[in-house]
């Protein structure tokens, strides 16, 4: 699948990103995650590990919606590829969240 092509969902506690994180799918993101925000579950899972890019908005995306899970009692687990992970936690999201390399 072409990163570019694929998409943003969620169910109850897992959000699923197919596609790359670039400019401009920071509102996307954002409204996704909101559904995570209402989840009952106590662990809640981004899947990010079909991401090959990820902005430095969108970081600021995750980072926020991490701070915001995690302070209403969640836990929080990424999964992502290893240069998406190192992105992460360059960004200090693993402070917040276990952040977890995945094979491509």
């Amino acid at each position: 699948m072409d990163p570019k092509e694929g998409e943003i969902t969620a169910d109850n506690s897992r959000l699923i990103v197919s596609k790359d994180l670039g400019f401009g799918q920071g509102l996307k993101l954002e409204g996704v995650l909101s559904a995570l925000l209402a989840s009952s579950e106590q662990e809640v899972q981004l899947d990010l590990s079909k991401v090959r890019h990820l902005c430095s908005s969108n970081l600021a995306v995750i980072a926020s919606a991490c701070n915001t899970l995690v302070s209403r009692g969640k836990t929080v687990k990424i999964l992502a590829l290893p240069q998406v992970a190192r992105i992460l936690r360059l960004g200090g999201v693993e402070r917040i969240a276990h952040v977890e390399d995945v094979a491509e």
